[in-house]
């Protein structure tokens, strides 16, 4: 198959980082694969393979007519067999549908139920659906919600696991246990990733007299929430322990340095960051949000606590502090069924499946 992506950028994010590593992936299948950013380039342009086509449109706002123009000349010279569209960038790609009634839209929507429930465009995603020729849902929640509310083809709407193509890092148990907690977050700044739940949940681990360092990853997407985050780090005296990084396309160098990974959402569709943790072999520390209770077996692969309880988040992250030893046999477990379930073999498998006719 041809199948060109297209996603509004490649700045650090869950999404972008599926559309990458999609990219890569279908390449190495032997499709011809496609990918075209929207508004902004980014870090992760580094990581497409050298078989991936690449375009970037410069978009400049909604009604960027001639970015619209230069998509749909695109779309109408490669002649795709499908159009895979990512969150937001499916409004553009339904623009372009006008002019290319043939072309073949998939929607594929990251964002957890709540954001979708809650979003404007919402009533519009659903008048549009008739015309979209499948959608895949990140989780289980929302693939039943699509297919209650979508209007396309039932048989092409479908639940497909992100999945991650790092290689799993094998970590010695001395090292996992010698330098104490130390924790990373790979998160973007804005209000689902409730980073204000984790501050508080280390603030009350400082308060405990239980020593630990952690890294937050991630753009300042909402600078008013990043500000927010370093105030009450710089308030609370926790600048030695909590350091801002901002994103980084080389999540090895942090992972390298800590041995737990958490996640304090309020929503979630299926984060990737999840199975990067636990590629590198990091215990896993997580909010019950979007697919993440599942992702870690319910509590067989890591702990899941409730979503804005930062007293629970600490009790979480002080039990691991405690038995550092058995933190890491559990995050090898995970490893090992990250390793067994080949994710990615069944994202290609399922994909071809329902998309190629």
């Amino acid at each position: 198959m041809k199948i060109l992506q297209v996603i509004d950028s490649l700045n650090l994010g869950g999404s972008e980082r599926m559309a990458v590593t999609m990219a890569n992936a279908f390449a190495r299948e032997g499709h011809l694969s496609l990918l075209v950013a929207t508004r902004t380039e980014g870090i992760l342009k580094s990581q497409l393979s050298n078989s991936v086509r690449y375009w970037y449109l410069d978009k400049r706002s909604a009604l960027d007519l001639s970015a619209l123009l230069r998509l749909i000349r695109l779309i109408k010279n490669e002649q795709p067999d499908l159009v895979h569209a990512h969150s937001t960038s499916v409004f553009w790609c339904m623009l372009a549908k006008l002019f290319l009634p043939k072309a073949k839209v998939i929607w594929h929507h990251h964002l957890g139920l709540s954001n979708l429930v809650k979003a404007k465009p919402r009533p519009l995603i659903i008048f549009l659906s008739r015309w979209f020729y499948g959608a895949v849902m990140v989780n289980e929640r929302l693939f039943g919600w699509a297919i209650l509310e979508l209007k396309c083809e039932r048989s092409r709407i479908s639940y497909l696991e992100n999945f991650s193509d790092l290689e799993s890092v094998d970590r010695k148990k001395s090292e996992f246990i010698s330098n104490g907690l130390r924790i990373l977050h790979l998160a973007n700044f804005r209000q689902q990733k409730d980073h204000v739940n984790l501050i508080n949940s280390f603030l009350i681990l400082k308060e405990r007299g239980i020593p630990f360092v952690a890294f937050l990853v991630g753009s300042h997407i909402d600078q008013e929430i990043a500000n927010k985050v370093q105030m009450l780090i710089r308030e609370n005296d926790m600048s030695n322990q909590v350091k801002v990084t901002g994103p980084t396309d080389d999540i090895a160098k942090y992972a390298m340095q800590c041995n737990v990974g958490v996640l304090s959402s309020v929503s979630e569709g299926y984060p990737v960051s999840l199975i990067e943790y636990g590629s590198f072999g990091l215990y896993i520390v997580t909010t019950n949000a979007g697919q993440c209770e599942i992702i870690l077996g319910k509590d067989k692969y890591g702990t899941v606590v409730p979503v804005t309880d930062p007293i629970a988040f600490a009790d979480a992250l002080q039990q691991v502090s405690n038995d550092l030893s058995g933190a890491y046999d559990k995050a090898k477990h995970f490893q090992a069924h990250l390793q067994s379930k080949n994710a990615a073999k069944e994202f290609m498998d399922a994909y071809s499946s329902i998309y190629n006719n």
